[in-house]
């Protein structure tokens, strides 16, 4: 299953395909389990008085990968939210060259952001700080590096080769 942003251009290539399906596969599948874990929590403390003692927990951090995974689709197509105003008044020429200069800018945040939360996760898997259950924190937090390093990735590719 793939989830695709309306009018989004699809991803050329098979790994570019591949991260596709999985993105969308990911965000399926947490989606799912979040409002399933979600609606039992409501029902279960208004029939028993009581939910899963991990169920808040899980919420929280299913909206946060979510989140994540989320921004690596918008990025796949470009869709995040931008100030816009140069490129309509610049020529075709001069509006590519911006747009792959911003691609740039963005790809450099976005490693910047990975480098950083790396540092953080691989701090909370030094503490050996729990999440949930037996889950550790790390583990719930591993998909900010993982996910800003593909942002980077596919705005580096669209810097270097812009879209068509």
């Amino acid at each position: 299953m793939v989830v695709r942003v309306s009018n989004a251009p699809r991803a050329s290539g098979a790994l570019g395909r591949a991260i596709e399906r999985i993105e969308g596969a990911l965000l399926v599948a947490l989606f799912g389990t979040l409002v399933l874990a979600a609606v039992y929590q409501i029902v279960a403390r208004n029939l028993w008085g009581g939910g899963l003692g991990w169920g808040d927990a899980y919420v929280r951090i299913a909206v946060f990968w979510i989140t994540i995974i989320g921004a690596m689709v918008a990025s796949q197509s470009d869709q995040h939210i931008r100030i816009d105003l140069v490129s309509r008044y610049v020529s075709d020429l001069v509006a590519q060259w911006i747009a792959r200069v911003t691609a740039m800018f963005t790809a450099a945040i976005a490693a910047i952001f990975t480098w950083k939360s790396a540092q953080f996760v691989h701090l909370e898997y030094e503490d050996g700080l729990i999440a949930f259950g037996v889950v550790p924190a790390w583990l719930c937090e591993i998909v900010m590096p993982v996910g800003f390093a593909v942002i980077a990735v596919k705005y580096l590719m669209r810097a270097l080769v812009p879209p068509r």
